[in-house]
């Protein structure tokens, strides 16, 4: 489900992502590096997977599908609150366990 989802968003967001790249990246504020600029695609889809599968199912729908809480609602069947509950708390678990993947590769990279 989670690539059919990627597919669909890249597909779907394809031109409106390849627009003016280099002009944009020329207005960029230089700032240091920090945890989550460090952060591959195969770990966010690990972290994605591991929450539970309500989260994981309105986390998807929403941020991937780029649904709005009330078709998340209708779909489920649950409320519009109950949707924003459900983003709000996937994210901060992805944003949880991102963190805990990076503290844990920076002490393997200091044990070398």
């Amino acid at each position: 489900m989670i690539y059919t989802a990627i597919d669909h968003f890249r597909k779907s967001h394809k031109q409106r992502l390849t627009g003016n790249i280099e002009n944009e990246m020329l207005h960029l504020p230089v700032v240091g590096e920090d945890v989550f600029d460090q952060i591959s695609y195969e770990e966010v889809r690990k972290a994605i997977q591991q929450l539970t599968p309500s989260y994981r199912l309105t986390f998807n729908l929403f941020v991937i599908e780029g649904y709005t809480h009330e078709e998340i609602s209708k779909q489920l069947g649950i409320s519009v609150g109950a949707s924003k509950s459900n983003l709000a708390r996937g994210r901060k678990q992805v944003q949880k366990l991102l963190l805990r993947q990076q503290h844990e590769i920076k002490f393997k990279q200091k044990d070398k």
